[in-house]
Formats: C-alpha cells, sequence, structure tokens
C-alpha cells in the first residue's frame, strides 16, 4: 500500500513539475508576441475626475467630489476589503505568487476554476488599465503593470485607488457611492457590519446584493466577519455584536444624487467624443473640454429606473442575473436621449449578436426595395441547404408556404435566409452599411440573415437603424452629443448631420405595416395593447446545443421614438446564460412598454402615415390561397373572393385577364381528363363543343368534391358557372387538346418555393 502511494505522490510531482515546464514555455512563448504598455498613471485617477458634461437642457451633470482619501476610510472598513480580498497585501509586492499556486491545485481538485487569485494591485490594474478580455495575454500584461504600479506607488496609496475604483453593484462606483447609496452615510461613519457587507460585495454585487438575496448577503458578510477574526483584527465580542446585526438599508435616493443613473449615457458620450476628436478620454479631460449632450434627465432617469427594476434582473437557473441595457432615440432628430443599463460591466461601445432584429434591416426592407417581395408575397417555409448551410426554424418545425407578414411576425429564418441568397450576401451588406450597420471581414456568409454576426453591433446603432422606417426611408447617423467646445468656450466641434434617403418612403412604410403585425400577433404582441400606431421587431440568439440563450432584443417605434432593450449574459460564461423563457418577446419587450408608457404618458403620438407610392389594393384570394401567387382581383369580383394588402405603386401585381377566381379549367397531359378547383359558392356546367354544336355534358355543384372530368380527344371545352343569387351564367377558358399548357408561374419566382 506504501509503495502504491509513494508512486502516486511520484507521478503527481511528474505531472505537476511537467505542467510548470510546459506552463513557462508557453507562456515565454507568448510574452515574445505580447507588446508590454507602460503604467497609464493618469488612468488610476480619472474614473472619478469628470470631464465636464453637460445634458440638453445645458447643466452640469458631472461632478468630481467623490474620492476618498484613506486617512477619512475607518480602520474595520480597510481591515475588511484586506481580509476577505487580500491578507497578504502590505507583505506582497504586488503578485501573491503563494496564492496562485493554491487557487491553482484547488481548481484541480475540484475540476472547476472558480479560485482567484488576483491582489488588491492586480485588481486595480485590471479596472483602470486593461480591456474585460479573457486572455493570457492580458493576463501578462497585467503581471507586468501590476509590477510596474507597486514600484511607483505606495500599499496605502494603491489601496486608497483602489477603494475609489472599485465596483459595489446599485450603480456605486467607489466606497464613497455605495456607503452612500446602501447605508444613507459616509464611508468614515460605517459600521463594522457595513463594512462587511461592502466588502463582500465586489465578489458578485448581483449576486451578494442586500436588494436582492437578502440572505446571501448576510452569509456572505458573516465570511467577511470570520476571515477578520481569524486575521485577529477585530475581538470576539465586536464579531459577535456584527453578524447580529439586522442590515438596515438606506431608504432615500442617493443615487440621484450621485448621478450614477447617468453613468452609461456620460462614457458612451465620452466615447463618442473621443471619436470625433481623435483623442483619448484621458485627453479629454486632462484638456478641460466641455461636452454638450442631447441626455434628457427626466427620461434617463426613467429609463434607468425601469431597467433597474427587480423585473429585469431575471434568474436563471444557475441564480446568476442577467444584465440589461436601454436606449431611447428620438426620430425626428437621431439624437440618443437615454441610455442606461442595470450592469457592472461596459456597456460602452458593446457589441453583441443582434439575433432575427437585423431580417427587416438586411433582408425584407432591401427586398422590398428592389421590388422582389411585398407584405403579400409567399415563400415555401422548408428545410433548405445552401452550398452546406443548413438554418433551422426555432424547434425545427416548417410552416409550408407563408407571407412575409407571418414570416416576420413569427420570426422564421427559413424565408429569410432564401431571400438573401436570391438577393445576393453583398447586396444585403450595401442597404446594412446605408442602415448604419457595420461588418466585419469574417461576415460573408447566409448567417448574417439571421443575425450570425463575426463581432456583433451595438445596441443603439441597431436601435437607429429602424428609426429609418419611422423616418420615411430617411438615416441618419444617431449621436450623443450637441456640440464639444475647449476650456477657453471655443467650439470646436458642432451637430451638423444631415439625413440621407436609403430607401423609398413606399419601402417604410410597407415594412411598418409588417413590423405591425409583429404586434398585433407575432412575437412583439406585449406591446400589442399601447393606444396608438407602434411597430416593432425582436431577436433572440440561441446558445448551440442548448435550450438556453446569451441575448435577447427588442427594438419598437412610434412616429417619434425609437427604443431598444438588450436583456444578455454579458461574459458569455454558460453558467450565465438565459433560460430559454427569457427571450426577445418576452422581458426585453416588456421592458420596451415601460418606456413607451413613460415616453408617450401625456400624449399620443401621430399614426403611421400612408404615402401616395403606397396602394391598398384587393388581390384574388382563390389565386393567392391555391396557387400562391398574387393577382389583382378584377373590379367584377366578388368581395369574398378578395383579400385586401399594401402594394408598392412601382411594383404593382398583374390583375387577372379572366375570371379564374372562380374557376380555371385544364387538360390533363393524356387530354382525357379537365381538372378543375370548385368553388362553394358556385354551380358549374362543363360544355363541349364538337362540330359546332355546344352540349352541357356535366352539372356540377360546387360543394361536391369533384374536381376531374372524363371528356374526348376531339372537342373543344369551356365551363358556364354563375353563384347561387345570379341569374345570368359566366364562362371560363376554353381548352382543347391543342392548348397551350398554363404558364408555370414557379419557374419564374422558383426562389420563392424550394432550394
Amino acid at each position: 500500500m506504501k509503495k502504491v502511494i509513494k508512486s502516486f505522490v511520484v507521478l503527481l510531482l511528474f505531472v505537476l513539475c511537467a505542467s510548470l515546464i510546459f506552463a513557462f514555455i508557453y507562456t515565454s512563448t507568448i510574452i515574445d508576441g505580447v507588446k508590454l504598455s507602460p503604467l497609464d498613471k493618469y488612468s488610476l485617477t480619472n474614473n472619478y475626475v469628470s470631464a465636464s458634461i453637460y445634458n440638453n437642457d445645458n447643466e452640469l451633470i458631472t461632478k468630481n467630489n467623490d474620492y476618498i482619501k484613506i486617512s477619512e476610510i475607518n480602520e474595520d472598513t480597510i481591515n475588511a476589503f484586506i481580509s476577505i480580498e487580500d491578507k497578504d497585501f502590505y507583505n506582497h509586492n504586488g503578485i501573491n505568487y503563494k496564492r496562485i499556486i493554491k487557487a491553482m491545485l484547488s481548481n484541480i481538485s475540484s475540476g472547476c476554476f472558480t479560485q482567484g487569485a488576483s491582489t488588491i494591485s492586480q485588481q486595480l490594474v485590471k479596472n483602470t488599465q486593461l480591456s474585460n478580455e479573457k486572455t493570457i495575454e492580458r493576463k501578462i500584461k497585467e503581471l507586468y503593470i501590476t509590477q510596474e504600479l507597486e514600484k511607483e506607488y505606495s500599499k496605502d496609496e494603491i489601496l486608497e485607488m483602489y477603494l475609489n475604483v472599485i465596483y459595489f453593484g446599485n450603480s456605486s462606483y467607489g466606497i464613497q457611492n455605495a456607503a452612500l447609496n446602501y447605508f444613507g452615510k459616509d464611508v468614515k461613519d460605517l459600521s463594522l457590519s457595513e463594512s462587511a457587507v461592502l466588502a463582500g460585495l465586489i465578489k458578485s454585487p448581483g449576486l451578494y446584493s442586500p436588494y436582492n438575496n437578502m440572505e446571501k448577503c448576510i452569509k456572505r458578510r458573516n465570511l467577511v466577519l470570520s476571515e477578520m477574526l481569524e486575521d485577529g483584527v477585530i475581538s470576539d465580542t465586536a464579531y459577535n455584536s456584527a453578524i447580529n446585526e439586522k442590515i438596515l438599508l438606506s431608504s432615500s435616493n442617493k443615487i440621484l444624487e450621485n448621478n450614477s443613473y447617468r453613468y452609461d449615457y456620460i462614457q458612451q458620450a465620452l466615447y463618442e467624443a473621443s471619436q470625433i476628436l481623435n483623442i483619448s478620454i484621458d485627453k479629454i479631460i486632462e484638456n478641460e473640454y466641455l461636452i454638450y449632450t442631447y441626455l434628457d434627465d427626466e427620461i434617463q432617469q426613467s429609463v434607468f429606473d425601469i431597467i433597474n427594476n427587480d423585473n429585469y434582473k431575471i434568474c436563471n437557473v444557475n441564480n446568476n442575473l442577467s444584465q440589461g441595457l436601454i436606449t431611447v432615440i428620438d426620430n425626428k432628430t437621431n439624437r440618443v436621449i437615454a441610455f442606461a443599463s442595470n450592469t457592472e460591466y461596459d456597456v460602452t461601445n458593446m457589441h453583441r449578436q443582434p439575433g432575427s432584429a437585423i431580417k427587416p434591416i438586411m433582408v425584407y426592407a432591401p427586398a422590398i426595395e428592389e421590388g422582389l417581395i411585398n407584405p403579400a408575397t409567399k415563400i415555401l417555409d422548408e428545410p433548405i441547404n445552401i452550398d452546406g448551410y443548413s438554418p433551422q426554424n426555432l424547434g425545427n418545425t416548417y410552416n409550408g408556404y407563408t407571407s412575409i407578414r407571418d414570416c416576420v411576425a413569427y420570426s422564421l429564418n427559413i424565408p429569410a435566409v432564401k431571400i438573401m441568397n436570391e438577393m445576393g450576401i453583398e447586396k444585403s451588406k450595401e442597404y446594412g452599411n446605408k442602415f448604419g450597420i457595420s461588418f466585419s471581414e469574417e461576415d460573408k456568409g447566409y448567417a448574417l440573415a439571421l443575425g450570425g454576426f463575426h463581432k456583433g453591433i451595438t445596441l443603439d446603432a441597431l436601435t437607429n437603424a429602424y428609426a429609418v422606417f419611422a423616418n420615411e426611408g430617411m438615416y441618419s447617423t444617431h449621436t450623443f452629443i450637441k456640440c464639444i467646445k475647449n476650456k477657453y468656450g471655443v467650439i470646436v466641434y458642432s451637430d451638423m448631420r444631415e439625413k440621407e434617403r436609403v430607401i423609398g418612403e413606399d419601402t417604410a412604410y410597407l415594412m411598418t405595416s409588417i413590423l405591425q403585425d409583429g404586434i398585433n400577433y407575432g412575437t412583439s404582441k406585449r406591446l400589442k395593447y399601447l393606444p396608438y400606431d407602434i411597430a416593432g421587431k425582436t431577436g433572440t440568439v440561441a446558445v448551440p446545443g442548448t435550450n438556453n440563450n446569451s441575448d435577447a432584443i427588442s427594438i419598437a417605434y412610434t412616429t417619434d421614438y425609437s427604443v431598444g432593450c438588450w436583456i444578455g449574459n454579458y461574459t458569455l460564461d454558460k453558467y450565465n446564460n438565459l433560460d430559454s423563457s427569457n427571450n426577445g418577446g418576452t422581458y426585453a419587450t416588456s421592458a420596451v412598454k415601460n418606456v413607451f408608457e413613460i415616453l408617450h404618458k401625456d400624449s399620443s403620438p401621430l399614426n403611421f402615415e400612408k404615402p401616395d407610392s403606397v396602394k391598398a389594393c384587393k388581390i384574388n384570394n382563390v389565386i393567392y390561397q391555391r396557387d400562391n401567387q398574387i393577382c389583382l382581383a378584377q373590379d367584377s369580383c366578388d368581395d369574398r373572393y378578395t383579400v385586401e394588402d399594401y402594394f408598392s405603386t412601382r411594383y404593382m401585381p398583374e390583375k387577372t385577364h379572366v375570371d379564374d377566381y372562380v374557376c380555371i379549367i385544364k387538360l390533363s397531359q393524356d387530354n382525357n381528363y379537365i381538372s378543375f378547383t370548385p368553388n362553394k359558392y358556385y354551380n358549374y356546367q362543363l360544355v363541349e363543343i364538337m362540330d359546332n354544336d355546344e352540349n352541357v355534358i356535366y352539372n356540377i355543384e360546387g360543394s361536391s368534391d369533384i374536381s376531374e372530368l372524363k371528356v374526348s380527344n376531339n372537342a373543344t371545352y369551356y365551363m358556364k358557372y354563375k353563384s347561387k343569387e345570379e341569374k345570368k351564367y359566366r364562362v371560363s377558358n376554353k381548352i382543347d387538346r391543342h392548348s397551350t399548357p398554363t404558364k408555370n408561374f414557379r419557374k419564374d419566382y422558383n426562389w420563392l418555393f424550394s432550394m
């Protein structure tokens, strides 16, 4: 037995040593290719030194008074963070190698990588110097910059900067904001219990928030207190008193006072300003630029409150919370007037997959504009394979011939791919560009029709694309910024955008009409009972091989505003995926509804107005249902055989040349039978013409199931028919053995029907 144990230990040590050698070689190889960045000292402080930013009423909305010196933080608060986050903070040089090895072994033994090893210094670097990506290259940069940080600053200075920059949830950045937002007091006045609550929050602000789960918050607080007791920084008496202290949350709205509800808008405005001026955000702050925005404070506060409502922080089966983001665009000006999230992650310029929300932009509107389809066009929804690409509908179900209205309302995938295949991927991308959508080099396949982007698009860009439909086909880039001044008050940039036409007003109206069906009976039906004209579309990004989703999107617009909502898994960690019930048509659409209720609480928007370039026309419903072909009905056609839809005057369907909405007869290939489709409201007589004599050879009730009649080869035939109310018969087409076969319309429109 001892020999077995000894052999196992030797083998384990060998594997460990081999792993370390491999890791060293691999890391050394990567280091050679990594460009190491120097420590950016300015970034350590720019999170709490603000640029001068103004709202739409030209009121200054930023301030710089939230920074707290370490001398103003009580000892219990400091010890709480050190005990739970980095016990050896004052002893290591920024990197705790002993802790790294311990975490590695713990992860290996447990089979999952849940143990972290970041020191307080590393966390400060991650929050101020680097992106959120999880790569080895980023980790190497983190370790290098951490060493530089430790050389430049004392431990107390590092701890002070750390406590002023970390995120505590509840839109609280920094220890002072957290103390005010959670407990309604300055950080210097926190009790031991309250200090432990805040120290426990930063591991997962959503999970341990006292607002979301008091039981987990208390359990986490008690863990912090036990670590402090073990470290000898509190007494048994203090420990017992703190674990028995009730957590009393602040009832006052300190968030408003601390500007947190504007945080996402401000960050997005800073990003846009950096793009306009072609300088970094650091330089904008350093050079004291004044940024005037289109922020509507009242709407921003309302949107922030909506997305931060518990209704939109949805727990999945793993008890992990989703994240959410809402944006509001004024259609008349394409100004972004609100932009707010409920997440601790950085949503600035956040790119995500749009799912089916991209279909109207890249597929349906372009196809209408090109004359390929109209709202009534039917496409065969069926399994397809295009050069090895075989998309599926949700649930792998197919619906046969389906109108464009229903294809969009029910968000079917196959029709969208068929249309893109006929139109061409590059043509679809050209229209996408016109709508303000950008593509990566990798965006080349038919998955684009379903929102399968390599990088994704931002929620504000997607929402602004829908504003084209509300703006009768006119596009303008969206913006957060009205103007920018330098520190001397001189205007260096002013919003001078102009609109340009990207689709016809007829296409815009037809697409809006289709998207209204999505509200009436489709995936956006949670908006149905809003008392004004509204159109919308949803998108859901499924996680392959699961019943879960990573992203849920809902976009809707009235004549006044376009609103977009994203709810999703920011990290893309499988444990954070949305449950199947959390899709574009559920919580995201409900959030959009709540926003419109605020936007139009005082007055309703105007209805969508039909332009002269669109006509409401009656089509022959018998042909439409029987042959899936669109033909305008004859003026004499009875209303019960017609259905009405909208058409562009540029692409009007043809009129029927005979009254075949009731009867059209065809000769079989062997010339022995005549076939027709009886209508239950009519009576029929088949007339045979032979040697100039006409004789009725069959009398048929329309309600009968007869559809094929035996005839002679040497005669001509036609059908007489009349409704039960009519006195005179009408006549159908004539056919004989020399008749030219009826034109097969499927040959001309084959792409609609099969692949």
